[in-house]
């Protein structure tokens, strides 16, 4: 678990096939003032198959996403607190990077 928390998830756009969000991250200690993020992907493909679109458009899946952003924060936040992410460095940042796939996401209430 890491010993950070981090803000609450936001909507940040898309990159490739992937949904993306991010939260940030305030360290303290020696790398204070160096900001650090979280980077969490979903892939388009199953947030279609996640809550059954087809046919959608970016815009569509903006709206969802925004609608349901409670839900992916939790999801993202949980998954960052089990670690499992990849930290990179990029000048001046530090990032921990993850893929939210199928198996992250709870059963669909129907």
């Amino acid at each position: 678990m890491s010993p950070m928390t981090p803000s609450q998830f936001q909507f940040a756009g898309f990159q490739s096939s992937d949904i993306v969000l991010l939260a940030q991250i305030s360290l303290a200690g020696a790398t204070a003032g160096r900001s650090s993020m979280v980077y969490a992907r979903i892939d388009r493909a199953t947030f279609d198959d996640y809550f059954e679109l087809g046919g959608v458009t970016n815009r569509d899946r903006t709206k969802l996403v925004k609608q349901n952003m409670a839900f992916f924060d939790q999801v993202a936040r949980s998954k960052y607190e089990r670690g499992e992410f990849v930290e990179r460095d990029v000048p001046g940042v530090r990032v921990a990077d993850m893929l939210i796939n199928r198996g992250d996401l709870p059963a669909p209430r129907r």
